[in-house]
């Protein structure tokens, strides 16, 4: 269900609370999701992970600590397939006090070289049944795809932790190339440990 069905709602509370229940309706990238945890490694998407099909549920996981640093991937999809991405991050500090320009953003890259900026234009709650940890859904995006492969941009603003959930829930996993699998300990990791704010020195 696409937040953009909602557009044309003339009550912007018809809005508000119909588009919140469909991003609270996609899952966190959780125990059906797999993880993937994005590192400095992974700023190019061409040499960033790729997910071999795209509608597969995945967690993509990132931490930058320099604010103007990005982390990739890339995603394959046939003519039709459902684009959904999420951009997720801790509800915990620092993330949860970020202001709206120190959030995360997206640029998503599709094979025709069409450019789409994801913002942050939401606020939504959330806690992973399966983890027990808070989050907060900050965007959601989906549209049709065309046939290729998608790249996927997150810019950082701050030293910030994010997630990106992508995929449709129970369509499996059908592989993934230049990257490896995370582990729950991996991804508890990741929570647990708060970006590091660049030090300055002189």
């Amino acid at each position: 269900m696409s937040i953009r069905t909602f557009v044309s709602t003339r009550s912007a509370a018809v809005v508000a609370a119909t588009a919140m229940a469909s991003v609270v309706a996609m899952a966190l990238p959780a125990a059906a999701h797999t993880p993937v945890i994005l590192t400095a490694q992974d700023r190019l998407p061409w040499v960033a992970p790729l997910v071999l099909q795209g509608t597969d549920p995945m967690g993509l996981y990132g931490t930058v600590d320099i604010p103007g640093d990005v982390r990739s991937a890339q995603l394959h999809f046939t003519k039709g397939e459902e684009v959904s991405i999420a951009l997720i991050i801790p509800d915990e500090a620092p993330e949860n006090i970020l202001t709206k320009a120190q959030l995360p953003t997206i640029t998503l890259i599709d094979p025709k070289l069409h450019v789409t900026e994801i913002t942050p234009e939401l606020r939504v709650p959330i806690t992973d049944d399966d983890s027990g940890n808070d989050f907060i859904i900050l965007a959601s995006y989906d549209t049709t795809a065309v046939t290729g492969t998608y790249s996927v941009i997150v810019s950082a603003h701050a030293p910030e932790r994010f997630a990106l959930s992508t995929g449709i829930e129970d369509t499996g996993f059908h592989g993934l190339a230049r990257a490896t699998v995370a582990d729950e300990d991996a991804v508890q990791e990741w929570y647990d440990t708060p970006a590091a704010a660049p030090h300055h020195h002189g």
